[in-house]
């Protein structure tokens, strides 16, 4: 076996063992979204929904993108693993306690507007999480990083598989409200905290003497160029949520968020292949990194295209047998995400290719445009279209930034639109060889 094939090998692994717990956590969330749907109905779900939201936005609008700089320099060899000890944890107390701060200032006013349906009680402590949150974003990275992306994968597994034991347990021991759901979440959280904080110290050890603080500060100004990108894209697949739950009842966003969630199921393919596309474009030449995110894309679409028409035919049943009648509306929104959800995956893959390239600016202002044009639509849809209107903001704007960022992207590297984006007979003889390949190593394994 030549070297070649063993670094497609390498990568092709990387991905399956990705994509492979992406479908495991699909069933973990599956089974936590079905569970809470059923005992909480739409307007517990709702609340439930909504305690976490706002904390899950802070933590992303506050992380500074570290994860991302530290893949980045670790890659470089510009910081050594045992300095990561202190890397990840100074930047989590220092963030953590400016964004709990600045919430617990503004809570009067969520209060009376997206929190108002939400217990007082619960909407104080549930900013308590982000805390966690950054840990498991900057301590999964630093495994990424680190090319450990089986270990990186199991944190993702253990993290929603604690969540869904921990509601298991607050229902029975606790009861079937929106409240108890929440505070078995916390516990959870606090479980998670205990084990990412190990598994850093474990893989840092022995812990450097000390971090200089210029280190802190290259990775926090490496950080803040992927972190606009970031912070975009991530308001563009959230802000709908927002408008529905200060315009429309709790019960709405319930919905909604059912049909979101079966709508980006897809998304774990472009997931899993940006997982490993980000550090691996880092480590290639500008020829290599365009044709290997060339191919990427042209699977990927394909992939989602799948995907989203397997769902398209089985959606409505998986959901009225899963989530219950309440929830059936959720399968008609689904099809108007679904479009954008397939031509968004240009986006995705592109994105990821940029960023590896040091070029993460390019899509923070395709970000900012779509992000501006999501915002106008949902203000402007949702008053009198409701969750459809929300759905059809966000399928114009999915659309329009995977267009966007692929003519970008043929632009940069001059490759032909069409190899790029049609599936070639060259992939299906690439993956034969590649299946050929694992076969043999697999048996080769079986042997030793």
């Amino acid at each position: 076996m030549t070297k070649t094939q063993f670094r497609q090998i390498s990568t092709v692994g990387d991905v399956a063992i990705t994509y492979g717990t992406q479908l495991l956590l699909v069933l973990v969330k599956f089974g936590t979204g079905v569970l809470t749907a059923r005992l909480l109905g739409a307007t517990g779900k709702g609340v439930y929904v909504l305690a976490f939201y706002i904390p899950g936005i802070l933590s992303t609008l506050g992380n500074l993108a570290i994860g991302q700089s530290l893949i980045y320099r670790l890659r470089r060899q510009e910081l050594s693993p045992q300095q990561m000890f202190a890397a990840v944890l100074i930047p989590v107390v220092l963030i953590s306690a400016l964004i709990i701060g600045a919430y617990w200032l503004l809570l009067p006013l969520l209060q009376a507007t997206t929190l108002r349906d939400v217990d007082p009680d619960l909407a104080t402590l549930t900013i308590l999480v982000v805390p966690v949150m950054l840990l498991s974003n900057y301590v999964s990275n630093v495994f990424r990083g680190l090319g450990r992306i089986l270990i990186y994968n199991l944190f993702n597994i253990t993290k929603y598989g604690l969540v869904l034991i921990g509601l298991v347990t607050g229902f029975i021991f606790l009861g079937t409200s929106a409240q108890d759901a929440t505070y078995a979440t916390l516990a959870a959280y606090a479980a998670i905290s205990l084990i990412l904080l190990a598994a850093l110290f474990a893989a840092s050890y022995p812990l450097a003497s000390s971090l200089p603080a210029r280190e802190l500060i290259n990775t926090t100004k490496l950080g803040l160029k992927y972190h606009t990108v970031q912070v975009l894209s991530f308001m563009e697949y959230r802000f709908d949520v927002l408008v529905l739950a200060t315009l429309l009842p709790p019960d709405q966003v319930g919905i909604y968020s059912v049909a979101v969630t079966i709508a980006q199921l897809p998304w774990l393919i472009s997931h899993s292949l940006g997982t490993v596309l980000f550090p691996k474009v880092i480590s290639l030449s500008p020829e290599s990194a365009a044709q290997f995110t060339g191919t990427v894309i042209r699977n990927s679409v394909a992939l989602h295209l799948l995907a989203v028409l397997g769902l398209a035919l089985f959606g409505y049943p998986i959901i009225s047998l899963a989530y219950g009648a309440e929830f059936q509306t959720s399968y008609f929104v689904f099809l108007l995400l679904g479009p954008g959800i397939v031509v968004n995956a240009l986006f995705r893959v592109t994105s990821s290719y940029f960023s590896g390239i040091g070029q993460p600016l390019t899509t923070a202002r395709v970000s900012l445009g779509t992000l501006i044009a999501n915002i106008l639509l949902n203000v402007l849809l949702i008053p009198s279209m409701g969750i459809f209107g929300a759905a059809l903001a966000s399928l114009i704007t999915y659309s329009a930034s995977g267009i966007v960022m692929f003519v970008i992207f043929i632009h940069h590297t001059g490759l032909p639109w069409q190899r790029t984006l049609l599936v070639q007979k060259s992939d299906w003889r690439r993956y034969k060889k590649l299946a050929t390949g694992l076969l043999a190593v697999g048996l080769r394994g079986a042997t030793v």
